[in-house]
């Protein structure tokens, strides 16, 4: 399907000034079916694109990105009711079976994980996680919430990698860090988080456990 598309990345800097200054002359120049990479850059295009699909429905838009918070904040904005969500996850081992991407050993399997982009490109998966971090948290979670101090923000990372498949203690983070419990609550956006409710003596608490979605992540943090 995705053969008939055209595709456009907005980290290119002349396409997102373009989208941006006239979005109607871009979605028009570009055609009817795309897909646009990054498009937490022009968010402001979503509402032509709400028009535009309105009115025609041939038209047909993939929209994807790497921040997810602030792309799914103007997607519900502008398109709700227009969508259908997909959550791509990285590959699962029964993905990479009988291809020729497969490790032989599960310690190879361990540390490349699932990211495609190291498979794609042949990287050094040390090397891209390391990059990944940075990135992660230099620009995307800057974009996302206010961030004062970079490294207790990446202690905080890794103390979260190091309880993964743990019930986690948050006020137990809060001490190690010498922060307050409320500052580990909003920062608590890494890791997946997943409610637990457990009744004990008729009383229901509420814990988590943290996951990741690749354990190369998990390991890099640790190290």
């Amino acid at each position: 399907m995705c053969s008939t598309f055209s595709y456009v990345n907005f980290e290119d800097i002349e396409q997102r000034e373009f989208a941006i200054s006239d979005p109607k002359g871009f979605l028009n120049a570009k055609g009817k079916k795309l897909i646009f990479d990054e498009a937490q850059y022009v968010t402001d295009i979503f509402s032509f694109i709400q028009l535009y699909v309105d009115s025609n429905t041939d038209r047909q838009y993939i929209l994807a990105g790497s921040q997810n918070f602030l792309l799914m904040e103007q997607i519900n904005q502008s398109l709700a009711g227009r969508v259908a969500l997909f959550n791509l996850l990285p590959f699962s081992m029964s993905e990479l079976q009988k291809t020729p991407f497969e490790k032989q050993t599960y310690q190879e399997a361990i540390l490349y994980g699932g990211y495609p982009r190291i498979y794609d490109k042949e990287l050094n998966p040390g090397e891209w996680l390391r990059n990944y971090n940075a990135t992660y948290v230099e620009r995307d979670v800057r974009q996302i919430i206010n961030i004062g101090d970079l490294n207790a923000f990446q202690k905080f990372m890794a103390l979260c990698a190091g309880r993964i498949g743990q019930l986690i203690n948050f006020s137990s983070i809060a001490n190690e860090l010498s922060i307050k419990l409320q500052v580990v609550l909003v920062h608590n956006i890494f890791p997946r988080c997943r409610n637990f409710a457990i009744n004990a003596a008729l009383q229901t608490k509420y814990l988590s456990e943290l996951s990741v979605f690749d354990n190369p992540v998990d390991f890099f943090l640790i190290l």
